[in-house]
């Protein structure tokens, strides 16, 4: 079922989510080391590298979920799943007002004592989760859109190239009748009978 798939994607993100938040933590204390040893530590330098950091993991889990909605193809129920829904599932594990960059947003701007942008730079971020938001659907619609390939139309490609092999022999064989045509079109013959067999098998009930 859909909600199968919805489900699972949504477990798979909300486990991203996680591990991007814990990594997010590592890529702060890595850049305030370096902005210390620069001198730059207590500067708007810093506020601006943890609002970017924070917008660059919003980017990541969105594209981290499209591509998780694109390897579903295969799956029977892919043309069941919603891009709206989708959309929806990332502002359910993603908060729209951003809480987990509020916390550090506001960590570095009681670190360079400069509160009064903690607005403002939250303000950016819920804007950023916006457009993050507005892309992922677009893209998602996209991929929705292509349907996965039919096991019907592999058949019948295969079909029609052993039908022009057979058309080729028939015709080889009509310009020179002493060639020794008959096992191949025979073979042909064999397997448009096989592919059908297969098609009954495949077909449901």
């Amino acid at each position: 079922m859909a909600a199968d798939l919805e489900r699972n994607l949504e477990q798979e993100l909300a486990h991203r989510f996680e591990s991007a938040l814990a990594a997010l933590d590592n890529e702060i204390g890595a850049m305030k080391s370096q902005h210390a040893a620069k001198g730059l530590l207590l500067s708007g330098a810093t506020l601006g590298k943890v609002r970017e950091l924070c917008n660059s993991l919003l980017d990541r889990l969105a594209d981290d979920l499209a591509n998780a909605t694109e390897v579903l193809r295969e799956a029977p129920e892919f043309n069941q799943l919603v891009a709206g829904r989708i959309v929806a599932m990332f502002g359910r594990v993603v908060l729209p007002d951003v809480p987990f960059a509020h916390a550090r947003l506001e960590d570095a701007v009681n670190l360079v004592k400069q509160p009064r942008l903690l607005d403002r730079l939250h303000a950016e971020v819920v804007a950023h989760h916006g457009d993050v938001s507005r892309a992922l659907r677009t893209r998602l619609e996209r991929i929705l859109l292509v349907a996965p390939p039919s096991p019907n139309r592999v058949l019948i490609s295969i079909e029609l190239v052993v039908l022009v092999f057979s058309a080729f022999l028939a015709g080889a064989w009509w310009r020179d009748p002493r060639g020794n045509y008959e096992p191949l079109l025979a073979i042909g013959g064999i397997v448009l009978a096989g592919l059908e067999f297969v098609r009954r098998v495949r077909k449901p009930g």
